[in-house]
């Protein structure tokens, strides 16, 4: 069951509303109906325009939704994130080190790091790799996923970002250097 009270705390119009109470155990499966918590909200809370109510609940319901949502403005900056290429730098430190700054976690990185490192590899004799994902944009799981797998020989649990666990895959051609320890 829901209460409505309406208070006034310095001037300002304060909507609360409150479940009976009950203990954390009992409490109701069900949660309030939203059109009529949103309803009240816009009725009683003096000086919000319906715009700024609107934009509080999308930014509200996309917030308790993250990471599985997310909002992309429309501007120069995120347009230029989701056409970042894969890889933005790769580099080879010390004739050793490989370097490679992940520009977009997206479709093709994968393909990117794997065919970078084999042309790194069939020039240098590389004993590291450094994967840099400091500056980048992107959250396709499924790519993450698909560059641990490159990196994999045996099958092994990697993720599960709500669509059942990922797998890498057994396989005899996975991306491996020449370690060495100091």
């Amino acid at each position: 069951m829901i209460r409505r009270g309406i208070g006034s705390i310095f001037g300002r119009l304060l909507v609360t509303f409150a479940l009976t109470t009950v203990s954390r155990a009992d409490a109701p499966a069900e949660p309030p109906d939203f059109k009529e918590v949103y309803d009240l909200i816009r009725a009683h809370v003096a000086g919000l325009s319906q715009p700024q109510l609107d934009r509080a609940a999308v930014q509200a319901l996309v917030a308790a939704l993250a990471p599985k949502v997310m909002l992309v403005a429309e501007d120069s900056q995120t347009n230029a994130a989701l056409n970042a290429p894969p890889l933005s730098r790769t580099s080879v430190y010390d004739g050793e080190i490989a370097y490679l700054r992940v520009g977009r976690v997206a479709n093709g990185l994968p393909e990117a790091i794997r065919k970078t490192c084999e042309n790194l590899l069939a020039t240098n004799k590389l004993k590291g790799l450094v994967l840099d994902l400091r500056y980048a944009s992107g959250t396709d799981y499924a790519a993450a996923a698909g560059v641990a797998d490159l990196f994999l020989s045996k099958e092994r649990p990697l993720l599960d970002w709500g669509n059942g666990m990922v797998h890498s895959k057994e396989k005899t051609d996975a991306l491996t250097l020449r370690w060495q320890f100091w």
